[in-house]
């Protein structure tokens, strides 16, 4: 297991690095306003030389499979140790399975983020996501069990 900051704020990363407790960082368009970061390039940039060689995970911002691949290129190019997060699904419920693995197969590392079911876990691992984020909240906020339509599973 490895543990992450989410966070865009170099003061809270340097903090945490400082205390050698955490792995990584992770962020998503959110995070990064919330942060005071207005270009993502820039702030991506900055993050990565700071907590090089530790992974700095960035999200894609478009639900649509082919325009995930095509932004996953663009911000893997920004640092040596980015890796892109990818849905394991988008919201209309289109797994992005496939997504990863040509990702994965061009090198780019990847983050299959949120997943909300062991099912979805293991398609990540399959598929061959670098890392994979389980959002545990979530889950125990559904009650352990998600909805059937919510885990990719038909």
């Amino acid at each position: 297991m490895q543990i992450f900051i989410d966070s865009a704020s170099v003061s809270e990363i340097v903090k945490w690095l400082g205390m050698g407790v955490i792995d990584g960082v992770t962020t998503n368009p959110t995070i990064m306003f919330e942060d005071g970061v207005y270009d993502a390039e820039a702030g991506i940039r900055t993050i990565s030389a700071l907590v090089d060689p530790l992974p700095v995970c960035v999200e894609v911002t478009t639900d649509e499979p082919d325009d995930m691949a095509v932004q996953a290129r663009l911000f893997a190019s920004w640092a040596s140790n980015v890796v892109v997060k990818i849905p394991h699904i988008t919201t209309d419920g289109v797994p992005c399975y496939g997504v990863i693995k040509d990702l994965e197969a061009e090198g780019i590392r990847v983050n299959a983020t949120a997943a909300m079911s062991l099912g979805q876990v293991i398609l990540a691992a399959k598929a061959g996501a670098t890392y994979i984020s389980l959002f545990a909240g979530r889950v125990a906020d559904e009650g352990g069990i998600m909805p059937r339509r919510s885990s990719g599973w038909r």
